[in-house]
């Protein structure tokens, strides 16, 4: 008897791409006429595991296509070794089998460097971005460099072994030091082509827009996860400065808050689709709240020796591991490294360059702070932090 407990998903559908391999993807039709909003997951996941909690939300509004990247899930299995560029071009290919002709394209963590890469190899598909805790590169430090040579050494070893020692391998490092990940994650996580996912991390390592990103063209919103360990707040930050009339929001949460905060994450990722789809239609955009430039926030670290001897097993068990996780233990778990401060006044700038508009969201389990805050999901909390600046002043 299957005792797996699975979310509700929408109807999943696999289009045939010629010689590009079959591509599985969820579908949500949205309303007569809606916008296309396709949805890119993020590295070591699934388009399920990434967006679920969102499908039927965005779905009032757009035409939902959730596809999974190749090596990840159902995703395309090729033997050519992985690379984000065939990601952007299986997006376009699934786009035009469908005879989709625009698309606003979505993209969380590496979903963000494939969203980039579309736009660039696609421009007269893509008509909006919404780039979610990405960056336009992810190395520049020594640390960075170690963490992906390691996924090299994954990798080089998952090409060589067996199907059914990847898969053991794979999942015994979720399991090694606690049974809490759910059945689900685990059925999903168990249909990854192990290697590919490997030469995936590789690809991100490698991944640098920066020399492009400032040409982007389309209306553009990002979500800066500001308590990332993953993907550094500093670099999210200034590929959103680079990017031309970029509107930016900044949420107070992990590289995982999509998973540990899903209502909170749902109203700004909705918010951020909208705003970009009245943008590229030509509709007025909803300008949000300056933050002021004298608050700070602490920003977790963790050590290398954790990030890639522990990370992926402690991030997949506390991000994906239960749909009710804690948000504040999983804050918690993430800050004993110690915090490092940045101050605010660093970024606040970022939208001004840029011509877009800067947001800020608390994330915390309950109801909003202000009893008299707009529920319009772009609007800022901006006003917590003036009053406590004013009140330090």
């Amino acid at each position: 008897m299957d005792t797996v407990r699975r979310p509700r998903l929408p109807t999943g559908r696999t289009a045939d791409l010629d010689d590009r391999g079959a591509l599985f993807y969820r579908e949500v039709h949205g309303p007569p006429g809606a916008p296309t909003l396709v949805l890119l997951h993020g590295w070591t996941i699934t388009a399920d595991l990434n967006f679920h909690p969102f499908y039927e939300q965005l779905g009032r509004h757009f035409r939902v296509l959730a596809p999974d990247q190749r090596g990840h899930g159902r995703g395309i299995r090729s033997q050519a070794r992985f690379a984000l560029e065939d990601c952007a071009d299986d997006v376009a290919a699934l786009c035009r089998q469908l005879g989709i002709d625009r698309a606003i394209v979505c993209g969380y963590s590496m979903g963000g460097t494939i969203a980039q890469l579309a736009w660039r190899r696609h421009p007269v598909l893509v008509e909006g971005l919404v780039l979610s805790a990405t960056a336009s590169r992810f190395t520049e430090s020594r640390r960075d460099r170690a963490m992906f040579a390691a996924l090299g050494g994954l990798s080089y070893m998952g090409r060589r072994l067996p199907e059914h020692l990847k898969q053991r391998i794979g999942l015994g490092l979720l399991h090694r030091h606690d049974d809490s990940v759910d059945p689900w994650v685990l059925e999903e996580l168990a249909r990854h082509d192990w290697a590919r996912v490997g030469e995936a991390g590789i690809a991100i390592g490698q991944f640098d827009s920066s020399s492009w990103i400032g040409t982007i063209d389309v209306p553009t919103s990002a979500i800066v996860t500001l308590h990332d360990d993953v993907v550094d707040p500093m670099r999210q930050l200034r590929m959103s400065r680079t990017i031309p009339g970029c509107d930016l929001t900044i949420i107070e949460g992990e590289h995982a808050v999509c998973a540990t905060d899903p209502v909170r994450f749902g109203e700004i990722l909705e918010g951020a689709c909208r705003d970009v789809a009245r943008r590229a239609h030509g509709r007025t955009a909803h300008r949000t709240h300056a933050i002021s430039s004298r608050s700070r926030f602490e920003m977790p670290r963790r050590s290398l020796r954790e990030r890639i001897l522990h990370g992926p097993r402690a991030a997949l068990s506390r991000r994906w591991g239960r749909f009710d996780t804690d948000a504040a233990a999983a804050a918690d778990a993430t800050s004993a490294a110690g915090p490092h401060r940045v101050d605010a006044s660093e970024v606040a700038a970022a939208p001004a360059a840029t011509g877009g508009s800067f947001n800020v969201w608390r994330v915390a389990p309950g109801p909003p702070e202000r009893a008299d805050q707009p529920t319009d999901s772009l609007t800022a909390t901006s006003a917590n932090y003036e009053a406590d600046d004013a009140a330090s002043a």
